[in-house]
């Protein structure tokens, strides 16, 4: 079965020439990918087995290079013997298209020539189907779907309850944090997951106050779980949550990418021009004064 999809954003075009090419096999399923891009980016994927095996190995290498981008890009051609590029776009899932706040060639972390093979492709495979719901949830927050920027924020928030044990499953050194009595488990948790993760994305954050930048996340989260609150609890507004949405993506992608063994030195001068972009925007300069 083969399977060519052929990508390209709305704004622009992609750079290049970048080619990645490689073999090898999941649940069963043998498979050849190339992903190759010059203006445009083309994923072919062929395996020796279902449909639905095909669909499969093509879902997991376009959420990798998610990771990698930062964003998905709009399919321009769909082709498995012949042209299905409308039928692909009426069933393509909405967290399949990114928000605007995603989309940008600066959202880009490291090339994915650089890194893309079968040894990262089976890591990435790995990685996904233990997080099943959370990487599905994950999407949806950075998806262009007509849900509040702070619902996406608070569900964004959510997300590092798993991930963080995700991580000490797979990091002998992370251990999880004891959580006091009456305490917020997911604050514990988030502080945990930063602290290994995000000292540099929240480098400004940290540095003020902590303690209260992670009340302040956790108590967005609880205003949309409508768990009640005492009047005065500071959450997020839509324009922090935005920007919040960026940063916590970032943190997200970042354990990703640590835990599928990519050198951070591949991607940090990236993410540092990202985080410096991000706190120069005047709604972070506002909500970074109120953390004196």
């Amino acid at each position: 079965m083969e399977l060519t999809i052929t990508q390209m954003p709305d704004r622009g075009f992609l750079g290049g020439p970048k080619e990645a090419s490689f073999s090898g096999s999941i649940s069963g399923a043998s498979y050849d990918i190339t992903v190759s891009q010059l203006l445009r980016r083309e994923i072919k994927v062929i395996t020796h087995g279902s449909y639905e095996d095909c669909l499969s190995v093509y879902n997991t290498i376009e959420t990798l290079l998610m990771v990698i981008d930062g964003q998905f890009y709009p399919t321009i051609k769909a082709y498995d013997g012949a042209d299905i590029t409308e039928s692909w776009n009426k069933r393509r899932i909405a967290s399949y298209c990114s928000a605007d706040f995603m989309i940008g060639q600066d959202n880009c972390l490291l090339s994915f020539d650089d890194v893309l093979g079968s040894d990262l492709f089976q890591k990435w495979h790995s990685i996904k189907e233990e997080l099943q719901l959370i990487h599905k949830m994950v999407l949806y927050c950075l998806s262009s779907t007509d849900i509040p920027v702070d619902m996406k924020c608070a569900f964004m928030v959510e997300a590092f309850l798993g991930v963080a044990e995700l991580i000490s499953t797979r990091d002998s050194s992370f251990i999880l944090p004891h959580v006091p009595k009456k305490e917020s488990k997911l604050k514990y948790y988030f502080m945990a997951v930063g602290d290994k993760y995000g000292a540099k994305i929240f480098s400004e954050e940290f540095s003020r106050n902590k303690n209260a930048f992670a009340t302040i996340l956790v108590n967005s989260r609880n205003r949309i779980a409508h768990i009640k609150s005492k009047q005065g609890k500071r959450y997020l507004n839509g324009p922090e949550s935005v920007m919040y949405l960026m940063k916590l993506s970032l943190l997200y992608r970042v354990v990703i990418l640590d835990l599928i063994d990519i050198p951070k030195e591949k991607y940090e001068h990236a993410l540092l021009s990202q985080i410096q972009r991000i706190n120069a925007h005047e709604t972070m300069t506002a909500f970074l004064n109120t953390l004196q």
